[in-house]
C-alpha cells in the first residue's frame, strides 16, 4: 500500500451496497455509507470518494469488496 493511499471497502448487497472508507493510517473516514445501485446513487458515491481523495491528498485509492470475515 502506498504512503497516502485511501482504501474504500463496499459491502455489496442486492439493491444497495454499503461504503466505507479508510484513511493511510487505517482509521475509518466519516460513517459508512448507504449507496442505492442506480445511476444516481453511484455518482453520488464516486463524488464522495474524490472528496476524501482530495482533502487527504491521497496518491492512490484502493476499492475492495467487504466481505466481512476480516
Amino acid at each position: 500500500m502506498s504512503k497516502k493511499e485511501i482504501v474504500v471497502g463496499v459491502d455489496v448487497g442486492k439493491d444497495f451496497s454499503y461504503f466505507h472508507i479508510e484513511d493511510p493510517n487505517s482509521g475509518q473516514v466519516g460513517k459508512a455509507f448507504k449507496v442505492m445501485h442506480t445511476h444516481e446513487g453511484l455518482i453520488s458515491a464516486s463524488k464522495k470518494i474524490k472528496e476524501v481523495e482530495a482533502r487527504l491528498k491521497s496518491d492512490s485509492t484502493l476499492i475492495i469488496e467487504d466481505t466481512g470475515q476480516g
